[in-house]
């Protein structure tokens, strides 16, 4: 996501991390909803209900720690909205290796039809988001987790779905190369 900021002139900032779910404790690790508007458990990162300064872009790219309920990611987006103002274009990103896809994309159009919010969007990848996170080794060297190539393909993907959401004459990024480069 760091490349996806920069491929939109935008600072790059965190609200969750990895082992992060949607709707329970993962390992340990708070859910979003309990967890993305704070630094730390006592320490909020808003000022009067607010983020501050208001982000252009906001990300998520979660559920496969544990899946999602789709009225949990519909309440989320209504209180993030709340938090980053209406200028905020608002990305959903169902996980690249397809865990929850239809949940994640339930509770968006739950959220979006209720809401008839224009500044937020849903990044599905179909099959290339799980090809380019799952393939091993080429993309991941686990199959779940993308290694570098697989990040370099998806931050392709990403950065042209957003850019082609907020500016219909956006310039299509130009693909990274397929096979990832080996050094002898």
């Amino acid at each position: 996501i760091v490349g996806v900021a920069t491929d939109l002139n935008a600072e790059y900032g965190q609200i969750a991390f990895g082992g992060q779910s949607w709707d329970a404790s993962f390992r340990g690790v708070p859910a979003l909803p309990d967890s993305w508007n704070y630094y730390y458990s006592t320490n909020s990162r808003l000022a009067g209900g607010l983020f501050t300064p208001a982000p252009d872009y906001l990300f998520v790219n979660l559920g496969t720690n544990g899946g999602v309920n789709a009225s949990t990611l519909s309440s989320w987006l209504t209180s993030v909205r709340a938090a980053a103002g209406n200028a905020c274009d608002i990305f959903v990103i169902v996980p690249f290796n397809r865990s929850g896809s239809a949940n994640t994309t339930t509770g968006f159009n739950n959220y979006k039809t209720a809401s008839g919010d224009a500044n937020v969007f849903l990044i599905d990848l179909g099959s290339d988001g799980n090809t380019y996170s799952t393939t091993t080794p080429t993309y991941s060297n686990d199959g779940l987790h993308p290694n570098i190539a697989g990040h370099a393909q998806l931050r392709t993907l990403v950065s042209a779905a957003a850019l082609s959401d907020i500016d219909e004459t956006a310039p299509i990024i130009s693909s990274v190369s397929a096979t990832p480069s080996t050094t002898t």
